[in-house]
């Protein structure tokens, strides 16, 4: 995230008109791999882990989507 210049909100706004291309179970989580691009109209992804009994988001990684 830091290498490619991505912040939190830029996650969270993307993740709002995203689309998931990717599920894996891992372990005792899911995690999605969810692309859509940022404000700025960048194209990015990120994995993350949806915990929906407390309603809460972990971001594993993000990067730049150069596809």
């Amino acid at each position: 995230m830091r290498k490619d210049g991505i912040v939190k909100l830029d996650i969270a706004n993307m993740l709002k008109r995203c689309m998931v291309t990717k599920i894996e179970d891992c372990r005792d989580e899911t995690s999605w791999r969810a692309e859509g691009k940022d404000n700025d109209g960048r194209k990015i992804a990120a994995e993350v882990v949806v915990y929906e009994d407390r309603i809460r988001i972990k971001i594993v990684t993000a990067w730049v989507n150069r596809k």
